[in-house]
């Protein structure tokens, strides 16, 4: 397993590129900047397969919408975060003016508990609800801290 952090958008948010062995990959909260995001992924020879979530505001997910659309990787996010995919309030982006949000609908709903494979790595999902809700991804013995 290897990991590539890149730091995106206007709020400088941490984007995880996770690749497996075989070279599929998963992106983790793609806050902006498709393209930078599609050609880490060309330098690592590491082909796209899921967009995981952990939560649903536009400083996180801001690339996936074109993510998505370029490359068919399924998004994963927290059944309770689904609601804020397709509206600019509930993401907070109305707070940017001028910031252009791409609405995208996920592919699978995920809840405390659940397990999301990616080859030989295993993603376990950890909800902690309060204000604003965080959905923590754990990857084998290396735990990623995604507040």
């Amino acid at each position: 397993m290897e990991i590539k952090t890149l730091t995106l958008g206007e709020l400088s948010t941490n984007c995880y590129i996770v690749i497996s062995a075989a070279g599929n990959a998963a992106v983790i909260d793609p806050a902006d900047d498709a393209q930078r995001i599609l050609d880490t992924l060309g330098k690592e020879n590491a082909e796209l397969k899921m967009i995981l979530l952990t939560h649903g505001h536009f400083d996180h997910t801001g690339a996936v919408a074109d993510l998505k659309e370029q490359t068919g990787a399924k998004v994963y996010i927290h059944s309770k975060d689904e609601c804020m995919l397709d509206d600019t309030i509930k993401n907070v982006a109305y707070l940017c003016p001028g910031y252009s949000y791409k609405p995208f609908t996920a592919d699978m709903l995920v809840s405390d508990g659940d397990i999301i494979r990616l080859d030989e790595i295993e993603f376990s999902v950890m909800h902690t609800p309060g204000p604003v809700s965080y959905t923590h991804l754990r990857a084998h013995e290396t735990t990623l801290h995604l507040v």
